[in-house]
C-alpha cells in the first residue's frame, strides 16, 4: 500500500521540471479535453489531445484503460479512462474503471522500472469527475503500490485532512 504525499504546486510544471516522471489524469471516453487539467495539458502538450483523439470517441471499452503520451525525456502524461461522459450534472467517475486503470498502470510500472517511479496526480476523479476523494484516495493507495505518489494541489487549503478522508 502506498501513502499519498500531498504537495502545494503546479503539477504540469512538476512534470515539465522533472519532479515527477508520470502525470496521471482522468479522461472521459468522448475525447473532450475542454476543461480542468486535461485542457491545460492539451494546451501545454498538444500531443496529449492528439493521443486521446486517436482513440474511438464514445467507446465504453476504453473504461479502465490508459494511454501513455511521452512529452519529453522521461516525462509521460497518462490519459486514464476512469469516466465515461463529461456532464457536470452528475458524478462521472467510475470507481471500478479508475481502479482497473490504476492496476494496469501499476503493473506496467513493475515491468519497466527497477526503481519506484514518481507519479504526480491532481485530485484525480474528484474535480470535474465529481467522485469522492475519500474513496478515490484509498483506491490509489491500494493500487499504486510500486509508485511514489504525489498529489498536487494549488492551495494548502485543498490538502485533504484526516477528517475529510
Amino acid at each position: 500500500m502506498s501513502k499519498i504525499q500531498y504537495k502545494v504546486g503546479n503539477l504540469i510544471e512538476a512534470l515539465r521540471d522533472g519532479e515527477v516522471e508520470y502525470l496521471v489524469h482522468q479522461c472521459n471516453c468522448f475525447c473532450a479535453m475542454g476543461a480542468g487539467i486535461a485542457l491545460q495539458l492539451a494546451k501545454r502538450w498538444p500531443e496529449v489531445r492528439e493521443a486521446d483523439n486517436r482513440t474511438a470517441r464514445g467507446d465504453k471499452n476504453k473504461m479502465g484503460t490508459f494511454g501513455l503520451v511521452p512529452v519529453g525525456h522521461q516525462k509521460v502524461v497518462v490519459n486514464l479512462y476512469g469516466q465515461y461522459g463529461a456532464s457536470a450534472s452528475e458524478i462521472q467517475t467510475d470507481y471500478t474503471s479508475l481502479r482497473e486503470g490504476l492496476q494496469r498502470f501499476n503493473n506496467l510500472m513493475w515491468t519497466i522500472h527497477e526503481h519506484r517511479p514518481v507519479v504526480g496526480i491532481p485530485l484525480i476523479g474528484a474535480g470535474l469527475g465529481g467522485g469522492d476523494w475519500g474513496v478515490i484516495s484509498k483506491i490509489i493507495e491500494e493500487e499504486l503500490i510500486g509508485c511514489d505518489v504525489r498529489c498536487f494541489v494549488l492551495d494548502e487549503g485543498d490538502i485533504p485532512n484526516e477528517d475529510w478522508i
